[in-house]
């Protein structure tokens, strides 16, 4: 699951932070885990929902209505997902 974080920096600091923990510091690894878990997933809804945005107003301007409602769909179906991790 590490392998999938982008960020290289926050990679690199959560497996530093699993090999260097001890039995006792777990639940504080755990939580730190977790907080960064959830800070990546929150700035790929941002960057997803950003980028509908853009794709949206294209599709607005050359007048792609079918394009629209894919890309509205998409954005209320990313917009639930979103809501369900919370």
């Amino acid at each position: 699951m590490i392998d999938r974080i982008d960020d290289r920096a926050i990679r690199e600091k959560i497996l530093e932070l699993t090999v260097s923990t001890g039995p006792s510091e777990s639940s504080v690894s755990e939580r730190l885990f977790d907080d960064t878990v959830r800070r990546v997933k929150e700035r790929w809804y941002k960057e997803r929902q950003r980028d509908l945005r853009v794709r949206l107003l294209r599709a607005q301007e050359t007048g792609d209505q079918e394009l629209c409602n894919r890309l509205l769909d998409e954005k209320e179906r990313l917009r639930h997902e979103q809501k369900e991790c919370k």
